[in-house]
């Protein structure tokens, strides 16, 4: 049986070319005979809740949760995963990854490079990680 490897995708900033190349990761590591599991997670701002009392505030909260209603839908289709693997979280980017990914037990966080650094920063609010977090470029290296 094979071992499988869940990884959970934040796909808020990947651009072209790191899709291009996560797609021909993923392809290689089923080729490698390696089970793949793959969650995707879009994270938009969390608007406090007395904002909603605001009309144009809750147009710009149905566009967000539409933006990443698309997202997750394009990205899905283009890595094909099921829409139960689709996340949208709001908040902190950092704070609802790892949360997330320790509801569903994830053995790798897979996030961009321009993410990379703002989820890897430490903080005196979290817990120590021990999920790995990596770039498509470190995918390797990290399976």
């Amino acid at each position: 049986m094979k071992e499988t490897i869940h990884i959970l995708h934040v796909i808020n900033t990947f651009s072209e070319q790191e899709m291009e190349e996560l797609k021909t990761n993923y392809a290689y590591l089923k080729a490698r005979g390696k089970s793949v599991k793959v969650s995707l997670l879009y994270i938009h701002p969390h608007l406090p809740n007395n904002y909603f009392y605001i009309p144009s505030t809750s147009n710009v909260a149905e566009e967000y949760d539409k933006k990443a209603k698309k997202a997750l839908n394009q990205n899905g289709v283009y890595f094909d995963i099921d829409k139960e693997d689709h996340w949208i979280a709001s908040g902190n980017i950092k704070s609802q990854t790892m949360r997330l990914a320790s509801k569903i037990k994830v053995d790798m966080i897979l996030v961009s490079k321009a993410l990379c650094k703002t989820i890897n920063q430490p903080t005196l609010l979290h817990k120590q990680v021990t999920i790995p977090i990596t770039t498509v470029s470190r995918m390797d290296v990290a399976v």
